[in-house]
């Protein structure tokens, strides 16, 4: 190519206006500056050369923007057209205008075809009003909506989708614009919808069989509740069946009791001789087992009932197993056994209600003592960080060791099969595990079958604020208190059991006592002997007002506080429940003389 160049454009070459130096030119330059050298030429011919070169890269620049673009074309394709959800797009009006591949597909037509094609025609007939709703919502308002529905498709199938709808022109509104212009050019453009389908179908029949699943197991559990609710009943129904049986069972058998134990107490003061002393021993052997019995029962039944609450009090160790020593001397004397009681020498003070730790302690014991010929039983308290650590050894018959559970549970007993009445009936570590959950102690228990036992449990010990404790009173006999107390006493005794009320009159006379008797509670109040006696001892379950209301009628008419005993042999939670809010002593029956006496205050 030959290029001719006028000698004036030469000369006027100063007066063309510069070319650029921009980044182009400069980059065309260092090109230029890599060729070979050429013979110099003119000014101009090395401008043309530097335009050729500019145009070369310009030209490779669009080659590579139109390879971009047609990447970026093939990408949309992808994306826009074999997308995993349907992309339709539709007029104001609600015509179809444009779908991808998957939303053609969607709705079982060619794309051609459902081009100026009514959406509406591709809902279910249940669902239109709901598409209408959508429909007209997004128009109006702006911002992503969304709904679920069936869609129909052309050969007449359906499928749940749901649909999420955009108005195409919600970013390019007025509020977010400057230039008028295009403002303009926008509000002449027509509205469209974008709409984003997607089949759902397999999602609902998994939330359907989810759902079928829970109303299943929602009535497993609805049926599996009420078979429950209807055996807790039935339990519970029976527990009550048992209570008032073991209640009226209970109360009927201490009535006779009662009259017998204290007809053989007045007895026992009668003066007999030896062989009639072997006879009142063993008559009260076999009343204190089955007063054992009967006692054990009303354990059970108040801490079942939840009518106990533990009072704690500062206890002395050493008082404890003096009480323990004096109330089982005698029968460890008669097995030939030994007891040994260790406390530190320095005192060791015990936080807990005092009278249901004797009688958890009581229960070991006594479960010691009944299990073992040979060898003897320790009892020992000491201080173990902050809590005393109590433990009845004994050399007895042992606990298998598949038993250790079993032993607390109601009438299981080790080794008894012939029910010997004197290893009592199993009820004893059934108390003592429901005292130690209610004073929180613990009981444990470790043991080799025939070599003996040892049951552990950690009570709490007093602060050094409250470390005094006084003592627990030693057990007296029958006999010495009833001669200080009785002599010269007026007591009006309310019993409508002829046998029990002339026991008691016997065995108070005996030791001096003025007895009157009355078997009503009218009869009582109407009597001219009634007023100012040093004691009243009423039976609770009287014909007419009962014991308590007796009582609390003899105070309202008394000028100062009366003393008075109340005995029942009724052990019903219900009974229990109104016994415990009374104002008077209540003993249950059968009791000793010791007992009434203590409770008499005399």
């Amino acid at each position: 190519m030959s290029v001719h160049f006028d000698h004036d454009a030469k000369e006027n070459s100063g007066d063309a206006k510069p070319i650029p130096k921009g980044s182009l030119r400069l980059d065309a330059e260092a090109r230029l500056a890599l060729m070979p050298k050429r013979s110099p030429s003119a000014e101009y011919q090395h401008e043309l050369q530097v335009y050729q070169i500019e145009l070369e890269m310009q030209i490779e620049e669009l080659q590579q923007t139109q390879i971009a673009l047609v990447t970026l074309r093939d990408r949309y394709v992808n994306l826009y057209e074999f997308a995993p959800v349907g992309y339709i797009t539709l007029n104001r009006h609600g015509m179809i205008t444009d779908a991808n591949q998957t939303g053609s597909t969607l709705l079982g037509a060619e794309r051609k075809w459902l081009l100026n094609r009514r959406f509406s025609r591709f809902i279910a007939p249940e669902y239109s009003d709901q598409w209408d709703h959508h429909f007209l919502g997004v128009l109006k308002r702006d911002g992503r909506q969304s709904c679920e529905l069936q869609i129909k498709r052309l050969d007449g199938t359906n499928f749940h989708a749901q649909i999420t709808s955009l108005r195409a022109d919600d970013s390019l509104s007025s509020n977010n614009l400057d230039d008028p212009e295009f403002q303009n050019e926008i509000r002449n453009t027509s509205t469209q919808l974008r709409l984003v389908i997607t089949d759902i179908t397999e999602h609902k029949c998994n939330a359907a069989e989810l759902e079928r699943h829970r109303h299943h197991l929602e009535k497993l559990v609805e049926d599996r509740t009420l078979a429950l609710s209807i055996a807790k009943e039935t339990a519970e129904e029976a527990t009550q069946a048992k209570s008032h049986f073991l209640a009226a069972a209970s109360h009927d058998m201490r009535q006779p009791l009662q009259a017998i134990r204290l007809f053989n107490d007045a007895l026992a003061m009668s003066g007999l001789d030896e062989n009639q002393k072997k006879i009142s021993c063993s008559l009260s052997k076999s009343v204190n087992s089955l007063s054992e019995l009967l006692n054990e029962l009303l354990d059970i039944s108040l801490l079942d009932a939840d009518k106990i609450k533990p009072q704690p009090v500062v206890i002395q160790a050493a008082d404890l197993l003096g009480v323990i020593a004096a109330e089982f001397d005698a029968v460890f004397r008669e097995k030939n056994l030994s007891l040994n009681l260790f406390c530190p020498r320095q005192g060791l003070a015990l936080f807990s209600d005092d009278n249901l730790l004797l009688t958890l302690l009581r229960n070991l014991v006594s479960n010691a003592v009944k299990y073992t010929a040979r060898g003897g039983v320790l009892v020992s308290i000491r201080q173990r960080g902050d809590h005393a650590l109590i433990q009845i050894w004994d050399t007895g018959i042992g606990i298998a060791a598949g038993q250790t559970d079993s032993i607390f549970e109601e009438y299981f007993q080790v080794g008894n099969p012939e029910r010997d009445r004197s290893k009592g009936v199993g009820l004893g570590l059934s108390i003592v595990r429901r005292l130690s959950k209610l004073l929180d102690v613990g009981v444990r228990v470790r043991s080799r079958e025939g070599k003996g036992s040892v049951f552990a449990l950690n009570v709490p010990l007093a602060n050094k604020s409250n470390a005094y404790a006084p003592a627990i009173p030693a057990c007296a006999s029958p006999e010495s208190i009833a001669k200080a107390r009785l002599v010269g006493k007026r007591i009006v005794v309310v019993e409508d059991d002829a046998t029990v009320a002339e026991a008691l009159k016997l065995t108070f006379e005996m030791e001096g006592a003025r007895v009157t008797l009355f078997d009503t509670a009218e009869d009582a109040l109407g009597g001219a002997q009634t007023m100012g006696a040093d004691c009243y001892i009423s039976d609770y379950r009287l014909p007419g007002m009962d014991g308590l209301q007796l009582l609390d009628a003899i105070q309202a008419k008394s000028a100062a506080p009366i003393k008075a005993v109340l005995l029942t042999g009724n052990t019903s939670t219900a009974q229990i429940s109104i016994l415990q809010s009374a104002r008077w002593e209540v003993l249950f029956k059968p009791v000793d003389l010791h007992q009434l006496l203590s409770a008499m205050e005399l």
